[in-house]
């Protein structure tokens, strides 16, 4: 499976405008044609439907399009991962607190670590208990 054509077709369903699609993607409007081309070959499937003046996306690609989402996400974790064990520290990191000293504390932890490992995407959830 090719994530470029994937990641094609995510922003096709966005736009559905193949123009568009190809200046927010930098690449050309016949690259974005036959990326989704390609992949509509490699699923034997129809993810567009072409009639009349406006793109629209077939229930087939309805249906296919969170499987897209959700196969990039995990593509892109993939490619992190891999990059993580090359002893550089990148991904995603969710941390949650309940406590007072997580919601004082926890920035300016999360600042320093963020310093250290710039390739780390860092999101919290503070809240203090009822």
């Amino acid at each position: 499976m090719n994530t470029d054509r994937l990641k094609t077709f995510l922003d096709a369903a966005q736009t559905l405008n193949f123009s568009k699609s190809s200046k927010r993607l930098l690449i050309g409007q016949s690259t974005v044609s036959k990326h989704i081309q390609d992949l509509e070959q490699d699923l034997d499937v129809i993810l567009f439907d072409r009639s009349g003046a406006r793109l629209r996306l077939s229930p087939t690609g309805q249906a296919m399009l969170p499987w897209a989402r959700q196969l990039t996400r995990e593509c892109e974790r993939f490619q992190e991962m891999a990059q993580s064990l090359q002893e550089d520290v990148a991904g995603p990191l969710r941390i949650a607190c309940t406590t007072a000293a997580g919601k004082y504390i926890l920035p300016m932890l999360a600042v320093r670590f963020r310093k250290r490992f710039p390739q780390v995407d860092i999101s919290m959830l503070t809240s203090l208990p009822m």
